[in-house]
């Protein structure tokens, strides 16, 4: 049985203007390459947990995070998990 990882990135795309958050910036922060390169990086990257394979777990994990002026990373949260190990590979791929 193939597994995959199913995240979706719930993106609180933000950028800092006078240390105050934009909730709707005019430009939204994308990945380099745009979304095909995003999605072919994650394919290549993810590391699906093994007690995840083993227990038949998958499902989709909600991960909110702001992209700084720099394009840094930073406030990772998950809104919505699925199991704590396909939640901990979905932060891991994010940071």
């Amino acid at each position: 049985m193939k597994y995959g990882i199913f995240f979706l990135l719930f993106i609180s795309l933000s950028a800092f203007a006078q240390s105050d958050i934009i909730q709707f910036p005019d430009l939204d922060a994308q990945f380099p390459g745009g979304t095909e390169k995003m999605q072919r990086w994650i394919s290549r990257n993810v590391k699906y947990p093994s007690n995840a394979i083993e227990k038949g777990i998958q499902g989709k994990v909600f991960v909110s995070f702001i992209v700084e002026k720099n394009g840094k990373i930073t406030t990772i949260k998950v809104e919505r998990g699925v199991h704590s190990s396909l939640d901990a590979e979905a932060i891991r791929l994010v940071t």
